[in-house]
This record gives structure tokens, C-alpha cells and sequence, in this order.
């Protein structure tokens, strides 16, 4: 199962709330909201490789410590409320991948391996992670980003295919060492 993350920026909205700046805080909650949507859009239209399930980020660390979670529907309201019973599962975002963060010289959050960023867009991907938050490394296909050029919303369906056939191609022609070891939870 790949459970994906999206982002909130709630302490952002809350920051320019609390500011008296509620025009930009609702900008802000309208553009996430938007590419939320098409980030769920985009992975119930092209992602096969495995059940998928949408979560906020401010719920990971309860699904990693087995808690009450939401689980997500198209339009991102509750569709479940409770705990994710399998034990092996993938996360999986929208963001800064390792590398480009440890390139800014800043150092990844203690539970989560991406920040969201305000570099521009193109340098953002779909990122993959153990169940810990730990990115993903080759030779697992961990990160795939949008077409370079433009990572509009209309781009993210194409990175989800991409990651898609990846992930397939992986788990069926990659090295079996790796592949026993991320089922059990090892990078």
C-alpha cells in the first residue's frame, strides 16, 4: 500500500491569520487545496502498481505509531476514520527530495526526510519513503519528478505514471536483495 502525504501549510495559514493578513492566508489554503486535489486526481487516475490511500501530513506520525488516523476521499474529506492495519506500506509526497535539501545545507526534520520549500516548483517531485519517512534510495525508483518544464497540475499526471511504471519495473526485474529488504522495512 502507498500512503500519500499531502501537505497542509496549516502553520503557514494560521501565521498570516493570526497577522490580520487573511487575504494571503486564503490564497495560500486555496492553491494548496488545489494542487492537493490534483495531486489525488492524478494518482486515482494513472497509479496501478499498489492500493493507494491519501492522508494530511500532520497525521503521519500517528499512522507510524499505529494511532486513530483519517483516511482521505477524492475531495478530501474523511472517508475512514482509524488505524491502517497492514504492516507494510509506503509514504509518499510531494516535495524537496534529500538531495536538493542537504544542497540548501539545511538538515531534513528528525521524523521526516522532505520540507516543503519555496524554491520554485520544478524542483519538486513525488518522493518515496520507508514507513519512517526515510527517503527512499537507488536503486528503488524514490523520486520522479514533473516534466521539467512546466509542473503545473496538468504535469502530475505524467509523473505518476512515470512513477508507476517504475515501481513495476522495479519489483519485477530489480535486485531481489533489495527488494526483500524494503518489504521488511530496511533501507
Amino acid at each position: 500500500m502507498l500512503v500519500v502525504r499531502l501537505k497542509t501549510k496549516e502553520k503557514t495559514i494560521e501565521a498570516y491569520r493570526n497577522a490580520g493578513n487573511t487575504k494571503v492566508a486564503d490564497r495560500i489554503e486555496a492553491d494548496k487545496k488545489k494542487e492537493n486535489l490534483g495531486i489525488i486526481d492524478a494518482f486515482e487516475r494513472e497509479f496501478r502498481f499498489c492500493p493507494v490511500r491519501f492522508i494530511f501530513s500532520d497525521d503521519t506520525r500517528k499512522l507510524q505509531a499505529r494511532d486513530t488516523i483519517s483516511l482521505l476521499n477524492s475531495d478530501m474529506t474523511v472517508a475512514y476514520r482509524g488505524t491502517i492495519k497492514d504492516t507494510f506500506y509506503l509514504l509518499a509526497e510531494y516535495g524537496l527530495p534529500l538531495d536538493n535539501v542537504r544542497e540548501r545545507g539545511d538538515e531534513p526534520k528528525h521524523y521526516m526526510e522532505t520540507t516543503e520549500g519555496t524554491t520554485p516548483s520544478g524542483s519538486q517531485g513525488f518522493i518515496v519513503m520507508d514507513t519512517a519517512g526515510k527517503q527512499l534510495q537507488p536503486p528503488f525508483p524514490a523520486v520522479v519528478f514533473p516534466n521539467p518544464i512546466s509542473a503545473q497540475a496538468s504535469q502530475l499526471p505524467g509523473a505518476i505514471t512515470r512513477l508507476n511504471a517504475r515501481l513495476f519495473s522495479f519489483f519485477t526485474t530489480g535486485p531481489a536483495s533489495v527488494q526483500r529488504k524494503i518489504r521488511k522495512g530496511k533501507k
